[in-house]
């Protein structure tokens, strides 16, 4: 692929559409006098390959590559190579269709810029990959060998020699796009990461909300659905119930009617045969009255007499009871009166009593409060006098003792002042307490979490290392075994030069780095050891300070070193919080302190105290 023509319209000294052809696809040469605009045809083709550094075509912006900055009338600048595509081996990739290829570049006044690539629109990133995929990246800083940089090309080093030859192969494009997919690769996991976390912690527990009040949604509507069925089934029974009894009810009235029927008639014919009778007695009357009227009348009137005198008798008789009964009421009326009269007698007998024991206690207190009043006058005496009345020969008179009291009120006072303000101190030294448990808690909430995360980190390394098949532990022991060297043998190796230059007389006092003094129990462990102590391994153990300081004095050390004197170490012992909380998270065996897989000398401990040791390690 190489230039056909180039279209030259509003930029730099080209105000009007200028055409540049015939080109030579091996070899060109631009010649002319001075300020016919030879570079400014080397400037329009860097131009539209898209060069950043605008001081590599002599301008400070966009605008001014515009003719004149537009204050001639044009108002954009637009440059237009055409390729010739007919060596399709040398095509840009995507591009092996077309057998010329225009790239447009075009800048306005205002900042406005676009490309186009044989007429269409396209982000200067395709046009960018289409001259990468031919080896021409305008951005390379040896692409234009300016005047004066041919020296400096030869005198590369071969570093530069080789970032010269890896744009001219065209690979670069692939290690920009390989860093820039890296990257986001790595947006993308922390973006996967957070989205995790959120799925864990927020949708998740959602979720299991949702799902559980849908099920129970769900056995509702079952139940509902249930409901609604027996009711539609209780519904059917009571109307065929219904139906059947309405069925009855209208047989049965149909049998009713009939029987009203018969006993209508039949009570027609009664009423004709009582109709017939009530005749034939008011006949008989009529006859036995003609027979015995005179009888009838005296029987008559001695039945009106007996009922008047019975009707005496019985109201005579009803007065009686009434009297009777009015009479048994007044009785146990006056019976009651009687036993209530005999409870208060009973009871004004009791105060009667009581009243006599008050006064006797009275007459008592009275006895009392004379000797009372005796004693009173006594020591009234002796008041006067100017001593107690009851004080013996030698005692101190009440004056003394009222300023001895007076003395021991002062002292009470002093001492409950002195209780106020060391109670007040211990306030102040309660809240400021309280404060520094509520700032432990969160810190170890943030050491909580801290320790979550790299659990889970933990885990996905070891997944990871699952997925490669390999076995740390196995290879650390393999390595240790095939050289013969244990751990111990390798970290006393590397000691340094910093206690070889001790003096002899101080040797005796100085014990060794802490490599040295530590002896492996299992060998799988020694990565997770040398980890976990560090740079601390390599701290130089003492017996006393006085020592330390006549190594810093006397020692010539050339290295800064961290001297640890025995007789000032301090007990410090991983808390039980985190170690519990270790082992909650990665497994009761899998979580242990680093003191339990090393072992040392006696004469490393203080007070024989395993606990000092651990706090160097």
């Amino acid at each position: 692929m190489h230039i056909q023509e180039i279209i030259i319209d509003g930029f730099k000294s080209y105000a009007k559409r200028t055409v540049i052809q015939g080109f030579d696809p091996m070899f060109n040469a631009i010649t002319g006098l001075n300020g016919s605009g030879k570079s400014n045809i080397l400037d329009s083709i860097c131009f539209v390959l898209g060069i950043s550094r605008l001081e590599q075509v002599r301008a400070g912006s966009l605008q001014e590559l515009v003719y004149k900055q537009g204050q001639a009338g044009v108002t954009k600048a637009t440059v237009t190579i055409v390729f010739d595509n007919k060596d399709k081996k040398g095509s840009p990739v995507g591009y092996e269709s077309y057998d010329e290829i225009a790239v447009c570049r075009q800048v306005a006044i205002g900042g406005r810029n676009k490309y186009l690539i044989n007429g269409h629109v396209a982000q200067q990133n395709k046009v960018q990959n289409l001259f990468h995929s031919v080896q021409l990246n305008i951005n390379n800083p040896h692409f234009l060998i300016m005047q004066g940089r041919i020296t400096k090309v030869i005198n590369m080093s071969p570093q530069e020699i080789l970032g010269l030859i890896a744009e001219a192969a065209g690979t670069k494009m692939y290690e920009n796009k390989k860093e820039a997919a890296l990257k986001t690769i790595e947006k993308k996991e922390s973006k996967l990461e957070e989205i995790q976390r959120i799925l864990k912690e927020d949708i998740t527990p959602t979720l299991e909300k949702l799902r559980t009040e849908r099920a129970a949604y769900i056995q509702w509507t079952s139940g509902n659905a249930e409901r609604e069925r027996l009711e539609r089934f209780c519904t059917a029974w009571e109307f065929t119930q219904a139906e059947n009894l309405t069925k009855k009810a209208a047989d049965e009235m149909l049998q009713m009617e009939g029987e009203k029927k018969d006993m209508e008639r039949k009570c027609k014919d009664l009423s004709a045969e009582i109709a017939e009778k009530e005749e034939m007695v008011k006949s008989l009357q009529r006859a036995k009255a003609n027979e015995m009227g005179s009888e009838m009348k005296e029987l008559e009137a001695k039945s009106n007499e007996l009922s008047k005198a019975l009707v005496k008798a019985t109201t005579t008789w009803q007065h009686s009871k009434e009297n009777l009964d009015g009479e048994k009421k007044a009785v146990e009326k006056t019976r009651k009166q009687h036993k209530d009269l005999q409870k208060a007698l009973d009871a004004n007998k009791a105060k009667v009593s009581k009243a006599e024991k008050s006064v006797q206690d009275i007459t008592e207190q009275v006895s009392s409060c004379q000797g009372r009043l005796a004693d009173l006058q006594r020591q009234k005496q002796g008041l006067q006098a100017g001593c107690d009345a009851d004080s013996k020969e030698g005692e101190k008179s009440l004056a003394d003792q009222l300023k001895d009291a007076k003395t021991h009120v002062s002292t009470a006072e002093s001492e409950l002042v002195q209780l106020r303000n060391r109670m007040q101190h211990l306030k102040s030294e309660l809240s400021q307490r309280q404060k520094g448990a509520k700032n432990a808690g969160k810190e170890y909430e943030q050491l909580q979490g801290e320790l979550t995360k790299a659990t889970n980190t933990v885990a996905k390394a070891k997944a990871e290392l699952e997925k490669l098949a390999f076995d740390p532990q196995a290879q650390v022991a393999d390595c240790a075994c095939s050289s013969g060297v244990g751990m111990d043998l390798i970290l006393a190796n590397r000691k340094s030069s910093r206690h070889r230059s001790l003096q002899k007389s101080l040797l005796s006092r100085v014990k060794g780095i802490v490599a040295s003094l530590v002896k492996l129990k299992d060998k799988s462990t020694a990565t997770a050891i040398e980890v976990a102590a560090g740079a601390k391994l390599y701290q130089l153990v003492v017996k006393d300070e006085e020592t330390g300081k006549q190594i810093l004095k006397n020692g010539q050390l050339k290295k800064r070193v961290t001297i640890i004197p025995l007789n000032k170490i301090q007990a410090s012992t991983v808390p039980d919080t985190i170690l519990k909380t270790a082992s909650k998270s990665l497994g009761p065996e899998r979580a242990k302190l680093a003191l339990e897989f090393v072992g040392y000398d006696d004469e490393v401990l203080v007070q024989d105290d395993p606990a000092t040791f651990d706090g160097v390690l």
